[in-house]
């Protein structure tokens, strides 16, 4: 999706931090939250690959009179703005003196070339614009942005744009998947020898090798059918089959539990659950496991993770409760949108279609998908907040 920051609107690439989270020290340098493209210069091919990004830790040098056109170690240009906003990526050739490095970028990113002139007064115009214009267009930004994703509309925009990927993806998975399936059915004849009578999910928790083998060719096969049903959500249609939700459940609790010892996460259920329910079963199965991945992958070594089952005569309640980053009031929304993932996710690996997936299956079968958190961080793990996700289902006995 492009970014349609009013900051696009300038020049030259700019990158813009935020403070850092109120709950860490203040020392610790400013967060950076996003990178915006020029309107006359891109973020040249040298800046997007640099991993070090000399820039954007340098200390800010904003002088009074003049701003100071840095240079970093790699050859390219920058210059802050403020505290809050740093103009980069770019050569600017007429600079006094000049390095090696410097010398070389000119000649090899001609787009990003620019006068010092030029970059000094595009910064004097954006700095005497009323800084409540800016502020007002950002926020009426959001409002629209988030009435938009609360009518439900954007997830199935962005499916769209991104179903030729999809579909690419999955004709990809289709051998990896045949040959997943062939690891495992091997496997599920070594534990039924082992273990005669047993399901292979409770004879693998007996087994540390074969065991491991099994459910990672389970996790592996719940996230390949977890983006078949992002795709195409009206498969979550049909073949329904009556289901005792717990030890439904129990069953990728079992599968996640070997995941989560990896990590040093106390993974437990929570609560007491009798009643049945009719659904497809794999489109169940893949809500769970989107849930279950989540909920692993973002608990600190270290801590607890909980599912939990509350039911009545009419629904059954399940919430999948761990400590992870904390969700800001804007990313409600998006974090179940395709390819997105929250700010201080980002530092885990993932792609981001997890949850988008579990909300499309929850939408068609109205499983209602909620999310909360905890507005203060944990006591013992700093920077990591309750958080829970549930589903509700109806009962059908």
């Amino acid at each position: 999706m492009s970014d349609r920051s009013a900051w696009r609107l300038f020049p030259y690439p700019t990158a813009h931090f935020g403070p850092p989270e109120e709950s860490l020290p203040t020392k610790l340098p400013r967060r950076l939250d996003k990178v915006v493209d020029g309107s006359l210069i891109p973020l040249p091919r040298t800046c997007r690959l640099c991993r070090a990004k000399p820039c954007t830790s340098s200390t800010p040098s904003v002088l009074s009179t003049t701003r100071l056109i840095e240079t970093c170690k790699y050859g390219m240009n920058y210059v802050w703005i403020n505290n809050e906003l740093l103009v980069l990526g770019l050569t600017v050739t007429d600079l006094p003196t000049s390095t090696k490095q410097a010398s070389r970028r000119r000649r090899q990113e001609l787009g990003a070339r620019a006068k010092q002139g030029e970059v000094r007064s595009a910064i004097d115009r954006i700095a005497s614009v009323d800084a409540d214009v800016l502020l007002r267009f950002e926020q009426d930004k959001e409002v629209v942005l988030e009435e938009y994703l609360r009518s439900g509309q954007a997830l199935d925009v962005i499916v769209n744009e991104l179903r030729d990927e999809f579909k690419q993806s999955l004709n990809q998975s289709h051998d990896f998947l045949q040959l997943i399936k062939l690891i495992q059915g091997h496997v599920k004849t070594i534990l039924e020898e082992r273990f005669p009578g047993d399901p292979p999910e409770v004879a693998a928790d007996k087994l540390d090798s074969e065991g491991a083998i099994y459910f990672s060719t389970e996790l592996m096969i719940g996230k390949i059918d977890a983006t078949l049903f992002l795709e195409q959500p009206n498969l979550a249609f049909g073949n329904e089959r009556t289901i005792e939700l717990h030890r439904f459940v129990t069953k990728y609790y079992r599968i996640y539990r070997s995941y989560a010892q990896q990590k040093h996460v106390d993974l437990r259920t929570t609560g007491a659950s009798y009643g049945r329910v009719r659904y497809n079963s794999a489109a169940i199965g893949a809500v769970v496991h989107a849930l279950l991945d989540n909920l692993v992958k973002y608990a600190p070594p270290g801590s607890k993770a909980d599912i939990l089952f509350v039911e009545d005569l009419d629904s059954i309640r399940v919430e999948f409760a761990s400590l992870g980053p904390r969700i800001k009031d804007m990313e409600y929304q998006r974090i179940f949108l395709p390819g997105y993932r929250g700010i201080q996710a980002r530092q885990e690996a993932g792609l981001g279609f997890g949850l988008a997936a579990a909300r499309r299956i929850s939408d068609a079968l109205d499983l209602e998908l909620t999310v909360r958190q905890s507005p203060t961080q944990d006591s013992s793990f700093r920077g990591s907040y309750l958080t829970t996700f549930g589903l509700s289902f109806t009962r059908i006995s």
